[in-house]
Order: structure tokens, then sequence, then C-alpha cells
């Protein structure tokens, strides 16, 4: 007996049943590792006031007010975006010599919800003595396991809609692994990593009810994820207002879904016309 007759059917079928899911993550992982590496040091979009959030919280063991600075803070970051050339080609570098006001860095990101920040603030406690840089680079680490829970909730809702062969299933979830513009985002230190995140959780829990029926802890998982939404970024904060819609397609069915679409209707424009007043 050839070994070819034994090893191939093998690696067929390790491709076929196990290697879609896996390969994507695979491939997810090297594509933000890339990514995480490559972009110079702060040059995401408002990389280093998002930073900032989270190394105040890290730092202090509480949570920021909006104007709260630490200048010794902010003059190691501002002189390590100048030495890795941030503000070339912009005829501007901060004063690092600046006392009586705050050293630039960017606008301030202290007016949004803190669930992303305290995920990234969790590491950098442990790292506080550090280079600020050093830190820069766990903070990305903490966007990139998100950026891979992304991808891996994409799978899960993609097969609560589908049959477990279709192509979608894996198709979907490898799309987002490949987006440059997607993995870029992901891969840098930013709120909107947590939303995606947080509104996937939710998407998925809202898909599994609708489609599986109404119980007591799909209803928990829903209303947790809308709060988890509520304190990431106004963005997701939607998801909250999409929890009712979600009861109505899981509790009403057939010809009751009429009436319940209409009594929802109602209480929406209810909700507008109080919120105009």
């Amino acid at each position: 007996m050839k070994l070819t007759d034994s090893v191939i059917p093998r690696i067929v079928y390790w491709i076929r049943n196990i290697a879609p899911e896996r390969l994507i993550l695979a491939l997810a992982l090297a594509n933000g590792i890339l990514y995480l590496s490559l972009v110079p040091p702060w040059q995401h979009y408002d990389e280093p006031t998002h930073f900032e959030y989270a190394w105040l919280i890290a730092s202090r063991g509480e949570l920021p007010r909006p104007g709260d600075y630490d200048q010794d803070m902010r003059r190691e970051v501002a002189a390590s975006m100048i030495e890795h050339r941030f503000f070339r080609g912009l005829n501007f570098t901060p004063n690092l010599l600046s006392q009586d006001e705050p050293i630039w860095l960017g606008v301030s990101e202290l007016e949004h919800p803190p669930f992303y920040y305290l995920l990234v603030a969790f590491p950098l406690k442990w790292i506080s003595h550090s280079d600020l840089t050093f830190q820069l680079y766990i903070a990305r680490s903490v966007s990139l396991l998100l950026y891979l829970l992304s991808i891996w909730l994409a799978g899960r809702v993609m097969a609560e809609l589908l049959p477990q062969d279709h192509v979608l299933r894996w198709a979907v979830p490898g799309m987002m692994a490949l987006l440059p513009a997607y993995t870029d985002l992901m891969t840098a230190v930013n709120n909107d990593v947590g939303a995606v995140v947080v509104f996937s959780l939710f998407l998925w829990g809202a898909v599994r009810m609708i489609g599986r029926g109404f119980s007591w802890p799909r209803l928990l998982w829903l209303i947790l994820a809308a709060v988890l939404c509520l304190w990431t970024k106004n963005t997701v904060a939607i998801a909250v207002l999409l929890v009712p819609i979600v009861l109505v397609l899981t509790v009403f069915r057939g010809s009751r879904q009429r009436w319940a679409w209409l009594a929802l209707g109602g209480w929406i424009l209810g909700l507008l016309a109080a919120l105009v007043e």
C-alpha cells in the first residue's frame, strides 16, 4: 500500500472539514501582525489620543474626565511622534517645552465611553514603567486580538444564517481577513475596534434569537451586548433601540407580526415626538 493512498485522503478531509475557519484565523493573524508592525507608531487615525485615554486609566486606576492630561506623558509621546516623522510635511511640531498648556497630541477622546479603553488599559498597567512606544505596540496587540474575535464572530453569524456547506460561511470572514482597510483599522488603538466587536456580539445574539426562538439566556445575552455597545461608542448605541425589533421578530410570527410592527412603529413615533419636544 502506497503512502499517498492513506495520506492524501486525510489531507483532503482536513482541508474540507477542519481547515477553513482555522486557516482564515491564521491568515488574519498573519495579516494583522504585518499591519501592526509595519504601520509606524502613532500613524493611525487619532492614535496618540486614543492611546492617552487608555494610558490615563492604567496609570491612575480610575476613569479620566474631559480635560485631564499628564504633561510628562504627552511630552514623551510627542517626542516619539517627532522621532518617527509623524509631522513630516505638516510644517508643524508640538512645543515640547510647554508648561502652561497641554502639549498637542491631537483631538482629545476623553468624552467617549470607556469600555474599549478599559480593555486596552489592563495590560498597560503591568508595563507602566516601559517605553511609551513599546506600550503602544502592546495596546495595538489588544486590538489585534479583538480583530481576530470580530472575524470569528462573523463566522458565527453566518453559521446561524446558512447551511453547513454554504460557501459564504467561510467566504465572509475570509474577505474580512483580507480587506486591507479593515485590517488596518482593527490593528490600531481606536475605539472603533471595540465598537465593531461588541456590535458583532449583539448581531450574533439577535440572529440567534430570531432564528431559534425566545429564551431568557438569549434575552440576557442581547441586553448585555446592547449595554456594551452603549458603553463602547455612540455609533453602535443604536443596538439598544434594536432590541425591541428583535423581540418583535422573535415573539410574533405569521399574521400577528403585522400588528406588532404597527404597535412598534407607534412606539417609535411617540419616542421621536417626545425627543423633539
